[in-house]
């Protein structure tokens, strides 16, 4: 899962293409946050990715309660955007900053000084991710 940004948004994707043309716009690759899976299998997770198009963020989310409660307020869902892997172990954290972008992390480092000291508030485990790629 690449995260990419441009000012102050932020998207995550795992479609080369799509990140080829969002690089042509002038977003910027962070790197690799993790790693996921475009396959579904037995006990993987889906993850949905949504898109406000009010004020350009996205969202993401393994919860069809918060997806059918975001489409109601406007969101458009992208679908499926990847599955975490079955038998992961990386706890994938989301956070965020007042009506900002959510950001999202494997990285309990980088967590810990988003939520104590540069005011962003943690929603805990999104899901369990690869922090390796998986062959």
């Amino acid at each position: 899962m690449v995260r990419l940004f441009k000012g102050t948004k932020h998207v995550y994707s795992t479609d080369e293409t799509e990140q080829t043309i969002l690089k042509r716009k002038g977003w910027k690759v962070e790197g690799v946050s993790f790693f996921a899976t475009a396959q579904t299998a037995p006990k993987a997770t889906a993850t949905y990715r949504l898109y406000n198009p009010a004020n350009g963020n996205h969202l993401l989310s393994t919860d069809p309660v918060e997806v059918a409660a975001l489409q109601r307020r406007g969101w458009s869902n992208d679908g499926v955007a990847f599955y975490a892997p079955q038998g992961a172990t990386a706890a994938v954290k989301r956070f965020h900053r007042g009506s900002e972008e959510h950001l999202y992390t494997a990285d309990e480092n980088e967590y810990q000084v988003n939520t104590t000291k540069k005011g962003y508030s943690g929603d805990g485990t999104l899901l369990y991710a690869a922090v390796t790629e998986q062959k």
